[in-house]
C-alpha cells in the first residue's frame, strides 16, 4: 500500500496540472533559486517547479513561458517556446561562441525596447566582488544568429543580454543571483514582462517648468506664475498644486496671488496613476524694504533728474516706479519769473531739432495768444542761455498789444558763437507777460546741444602792412587761421587774384584740434606787377584743408605809378634844370680822375719792364756757368 501511494505522489509530481503563469525548470524541485521566485513574486505571477526528469513528459505548451537558470540540464527546447535563459550553456542558436568577463561594465545599447526600462545607460549588473570571488558575467560573442543586443561590454560585438523573435526568447548573461544590482533585478523583471507580452507602464515625464529658479521673491501685491510641461508616452496626466502642502488648484499652471507677507512652499504633482512626480519652489512673499531698486525693476534718480512716478522705500533708497526725468533747469539768471496762467497761451514752435553746429543761426518761432477776457500790453523775453554754466549768452525783447482771443508770432534770431563750449547744454527760454501783472503770465523752453564741426578751419584775421602801395611794391600779409573742428588738419594758406597775377600759398602746416595748438599765423609777401594800374583791388585769402577750403576777401588800395606824371598848365614856365650843372661838375671831376691814374699806368709799366730784364739776364749767367762745368 505504502509503494502505491509513493508511486501516486512522485506521478503527482511529473505531471503539470496547475496552468501556471511560468514553468520554471531546475534539477532539484526543493532547491529553486530564491532570487529568481522572490523577483516572479513581486511581478504578482505564478509559476510552476518542473524537474529536469520530467522534461521528456511535459507539455511546456501549458505555461505562457519556460524559465531556465545556470543549471547543467539538457535538451530544454527553449528555442520552441518563450524562454527567459540565464544559462550560457544555450548559446548555441544565439551565436557561434561564447565569452565571459569579471570586468564589472555595462552598456543599455537599445533603449527602446521594454527590457531596457528605467536601466541607465551604463551601470554594473553585480553589487560587487565578494573577498576574492568575482561573479563572471557571460556573453555571446563570434558570428550572431538573429540575435539582437540589449546589454552589451565595452566591446559592442560581445551581448550580455539579447533578444529573439517568434518565439520571443531572452539570453541572460549575467548568471550569479547572489550579486545582482538592483540594475540586474529589473532587468529580470522587465524581462519576464516582455515575455509575457505585458505592456509596462512608462512613468510621466516633467519636460519644463517655470520659474527655472526654485527660490522665488515677489513683492507683496504682485502675483506669481507657476507652469509645469508634462508628458506620458502611455498614460493620461492629472496635475495638482499644493500651497503648503494644501490643494489649491489644477492644470498646467497655478498662479499665486502674493496678497500676504510669508514664506510659501509650492508643489506641482504630477502622476498618471501609479507613479508620481513632483516638482517643488520656494516663494517668499516680501515688502518693498527687502528688495533694492533695481530688484523691483524702479530707478533711482540722480542729483539732475526728478521723479514723475510713484516713490517707494527700497532697501537701498527711495526708488522710482517709472524712468527718471530730466530734471528742469532752474534759469537762475532769469528773474521775475512767476506761476504760468492758463490765461496765456505761449508755444515755441522752432526749434524742432535737439542739436545745432557751432556759427549756425537758430531760427526761432514763438507763438502768443491772449487767451483772457480784456486787451493786454504783452513783454516777450527770450534768452539764449547756458544752462550747465547758467548764464544767459544773449536776450531778444519785444512787446505786443493784444485783443482778447488774437495771437501773434514771434521770430527771434540767434547765432551760435564760434568759440563757444560745446560741451554744455543750451536752451531757449522764453516768457510773456501781460500789463506787467503776474496773474497774466507764462514761460516755456526748448533745450539742444551744439556740436562742434569736424571739419572747421576759419580765417580769423587777415592785416596788410603797408598803408601806401604802389606798382613793382612788395606788401607783406599776416594772416591768422584758428581749427574750430574736433579733428586735428594740415592747412596751406594761399592768395590769389587774378588782375594783379598773383598766387602765392605757404609751406603746409599743422593745426590741431579745437582747444590745443589750434592757432597759426602766416606771413606772406605779395609782388605788385610794375603795369598795375592805380585802383582798389580784392585778394581771394584761402584756407585749403581735406580737399576742402574755405576763403576770405581783403581789400587792397593801390596809388599811381610814379612814372604816371600829371598835365602842366600853359601858362606855367619851367624853371631851367640843374641837372645839368651837376653833370659838368661831376665831368671835370672825372677828368681829373683819369690824370692821375694815367700816371700810375706809366709807373706800373716800367716796373715790369725792368724786372724782364733782370730775369733774362739771371737767365743767361746761369746758363754759362752750365757750360763750363761740363767741358
Amino acid at each position: 500500500m505504502k509503494k502505491i501511494l509513493f508511486l501516486i505522489l512522485t506521478l503527482a509530481l511529473l505531471v503539470n496540472v496547475s496552468g501556471a503563469d511560468i514553468g520554471y525548470i531546475v534539477k532539484d524541485t526543493s532547491n529553486p533559486d530564491p532570487v529568481f521566485t522572490s523577483l516572479i513574486d513581486d511581478l504578482g505571477f505564478s509559476y510552476e517547479l518542473i524537474d529536469d526528469s520530467a522534461i521528456a513528459s511535459t507539455d511546456f505548451s501549458d505555461y505562457e513561458i519556460l524559465l531556465v537558470g545556470d543549471e547543467r540540464i539538457d535538451n530544454i527546447p527553449v528555442d520552441d517556446y518563450k524562454t527567459l535563459i540565464v544559462n550560457p550553456d544555450y548559446y548555441e542558436s544565439w551565436s557561434s561562441s561564447t565569452g565571459s568577463t569579471s570586468r564589472n561594465d555595462a552598456y543599455v545599447t537599445d533603449v527602446d525596447i521594454p527590457v531596457t526600462e528605467g536601466i541607465p545607460g551604463y551601470f554594473s549588473p553585480y553589487v560587487t566582488c565578494s573577498g576574492s570571488i568575482c561573479p563572471r558575467i557571460h556573453y555571446l560573442s563570434g558570428q550572431k544568429y538573429s540575435a539582437h543586443p540589449v546589454i552589451i561590454t565595452d566591446d559592442s560585438s560581445e551581448y550580455i543580454i539579447a533578444t529573439k523573435e517568434d518565439p520571443r526568447r531572452v539570453f541572460f548573461g549575467a548568471v550569479e543571483t547572489d550579486y545582482w544590482s538592483s540594475y540586474t533585478d529589473n532587468l529580470f523583471k522587465n524581462s519576464i514582462d516582455w515575455l509575457m507580452n505585458i505592456d509596462i507602464n512608462d512613468p510621466p515625464v516633467i519636460d519644463d517648468y517655470s520659474p527655472s529658479d526654485s527660490i522665488i521673491e515677489i513683492l507683496i501685491g504682485n502675483s506669481q506664475d507657476f507652469s509645469v510641461d508634462a508628458s506620458d508616452e502611455d498614460s493620461e496626466i492629472t496635475i495638482n498644486w499644493l500651497v503648503n502642502g494644501s490643494n489649491s488648484g489644477t492644470g498646467e499652471s497655478y498662479n499665486f496671488p502674493g496678497e500676504e507677507l510669508g514664506n510659501f512652499n509650492i508643489t506641482a504633482v504630477v502622476s498618471d496613476g501609479e507613479f508620481e512626480l513632483f516638482q517643488e519652489w520656494e516663494l517668499h512673499v516680501l515688502d518693498y524694504s527687502d528688495f533694492t531698486c533695481s530688484q523691483l525693476a524702479g530707478y533711482k534718480c540722480g542729483s539732475d533728474e526728478i521723479c514723475n512716478g510713484d516713490i517707494f522705500q527700497a532697501s537701498d533708497g527711495e526708488c522710482c516706479s517709472i524712468q527718471c526725468s530730466e530734471k528742469p533747469p532752474e534759469f537762475e539768471k532769469i528773474k521775475d519769473r512767476h506761476n504760468i496762467s492758463s490765461q496765456i497761451e505761449l508755444e515755441i514752435r522752432e526749434p524742432t531739432k535737439s542739436s545745432f553746429d557751432l556759427g549756425e543761426i537758430i531760427d526761432s518761432e514763438i507763438y502768443l495768444k491772449n487767451k483772457a477776457g480784456k486787451t493786454l500790453d504783452f513783454e516777450i523775453k527770450v534768452y539764449f542761455y547756458d544752462i550747465i554754466d547758467d548764464e544767459i549768452i544773449e536776450e531778444y525783447r519785444e512787446s505786443a498789444i493784444l485783443q482778447k482771443d488774437k495771437g501773434k508770432t514771434f521770430y527771434p534770431e540767434f547765432e551760435i558763437p564760434e568759440d563757444i563750449n560745446e560741451q554744455s547744454r543750451y536752451a531757449l527760454f522764453v516768457k510773456a507777460i501781460g500789463d506787467d501783472d503776474e496773474d497774466y503770465y507764462s514761460e516755456d523752453y526748448v533745450l539742444f546741444n551744439i556740436n562742434r564741426k569736424v571739419y572747421d578751419i576759419s580765417i580769423v584775421d587777415v592785416e596788410v602792412l603797408e598803408t601806401s602801395i604802389k606798382c613793382d611794391d612788395y606788401v607783406e600779409l599776416i594772416i591768422k587761421t584758428e581749427n574750430l573742428g574736433i579733428r586735428d588738419q594740415d592747412v596751406v594758406v594761399r592768395v590769389t587774384n587774378s588782375e594783379l597775377g598773383i598766387n602765392i600759398e605757404s609751406e603746409e602746416f599743422k593745426l590741431e584740434k579745437y582747444g590745443e595748438d589750434s592757432k597759426e599765423t602766416s606771413f606772406l609777401t605779395i609782388k605788385i606787377p610794375e603795369d598795375a594800374e592805380k585802383g582798389k583791388y580784392f585778394l581771394d585769402i584761402r584756407a585749403v584743408f581735406s580737399n576742402r577750403n574755405v576763403i576770405e576777401k581783403t581789400e587792397i588800395n593801390l596809388d599811381a605809378c610814379s612814372e604816371e606824371t600829371e598835365n602842366i598848365p600853359s601858362n606855367i614856365s619851367e624853371e631851367p634844370e640843374p641837372e645839368l650843372i651837376k653833370l659838368e661838375s661831376f665831368q671835370e671831376t672825372e677828368t681829373s680822375e683819369e690824370t692821375e691814374e694815367d700816371s700810375y699806368s706809366w709807373l706800373f709799366n716800367t716796373i715790369i719792364l725792368v724786372s724782364a730784364f733782370l730775369v733774362a739776364v739771371l737767365f743767361v749767367l746761369l746758363y754759362l756757368l752750365v757750360a763750363a762745368f761740363f767741358k
